[in-house]
């Protein structure tokens, strides 16, 4: 039996271990802030990456992506403001991995290659060092959102970006996933 739940970004979903694991993720690495702590308002980039995980998880977790997303949440800083540099890179590193399986659903994979370019776009570039070669990988897979594909290309080189712009391309990206 499942319990469906509304989510903070006001959409209907069907709750599931993996989805409240990736809530508590979420709100551990201030991705969006938690309804009874408020913290700052969420970057656009942030709220990006929160939606596109709550797609993109899968339904049932590895236990290897389980341990990620654990080790995510307790590298989440403890204090409100201080950079989740490393709980991003680990999410990251998940998301890569789903958005290259192709036994899911494009829409699902798609979303997951979101989540991992906007997570890699709110760290540091020197952190993004371990997201490069999956970027890169993600960058080449036919089948994935084109624009998606592009922003991994763009970030696996390792150079500065235009964030803005980069976060236009997946809203957009997104908003498709929503629509379709």
């Amino acid at each position: 039996m499942s319990v469906v739940t509304e989510s903070s970004d006001e959409s209907i979903r069907e709750k599931t271990p993996a989805h409240s694991l990736a809530e508590r993720v979420i709100f551990a690495a201030g991705l969006e802030p938690r309804r009874l702590k408020p913290r700052s308002a969420p970057g656009e980039l942030a709220r990006i990456a929160a939606h596109a995980l709550r797609i993109g998880i899968p339904r049932e977790l590895s236990d290897r992506d389980r341990r990620v997303l654990h080790d995510a949440e307790a590298a989440a800083p403890m204090t409100e403001g201080a950079p989740a540099t490393d709980a991003f890179v680990l999410i990251a590193l998940a998301c890569a991995g789903w958005a290259a399986t192709p036994e899911r659903s494009l829409r699902d994979r798609d979303a997951a290659l979101i989540a991992c370019v906007a997570l890699s776009l709110l760290v540091p570039l020197a952190a993004r060092k371990p997201l490069l070669p999956r970027l890169a990988d993600l960058a080449t897979r036919e089948g994935l959102c084109a624009a998606s594909r592009a922003a991994a290309g763009n970030l696996s080189t390792g150079r500065e970006t235009t964030e803005p712009e980069l976060a236009r391309v997946l809203a957009d990206a997104l908003e498709r996933i929503d629509a379709g």
